[in-house]
């Protein structure tokens, strides 16, 4: 997200990245990929990574949400989850999808 978010930068400069999610404190998996996270954001003072250990709940996120442009959901493990419902009933402009892990996109040749 964070390479998607600098190509669109070099376009719209005043764009953003806020990356808010939960972590489990008993996952070192998790945090190995929110260290390199923190890493190759760079010290990019507008990429934001927000979680539930520096107080991001979900009073929080609801305000992110719904003052938010454009909603990603990249979850490797929900499928069409609460993320997805609350993106669309806040009119996001946009809802991106991919075929690894997450919510698949259409698959456009069955439709």
């Amino acid at each position: 997200m964070i390479d998607a978010y600098r190509i669109v930068k070099e376009k719209v400069p005043s764009v953003q990245l806020a990356l808010v999610g939960s972590m489990a404190s008993d996952d070192p998996e998790g945090w190995d990929f929110f260290n390199a996270t923190i890493a190759h954001a760079d010290g990019d003072p507008d990429v934001h990574i927000l979680n539930n250990f520096n107080n991001v709940g979900s009073i929080e996120v609801n305000a992110f949400q719904s003052q938010s442009d454009v909603l990603i959901q990249k979850s490797t493990r929900e499928g069409f989850g609460l993320t997805v419902t609350e993106a669309i009933w806040k009119g996001a402009a946009l809802q991106s999808a991919a075929n690894v892990g997450g919510i698949p996109p259409a698959d456009r040749e069955r439709a």
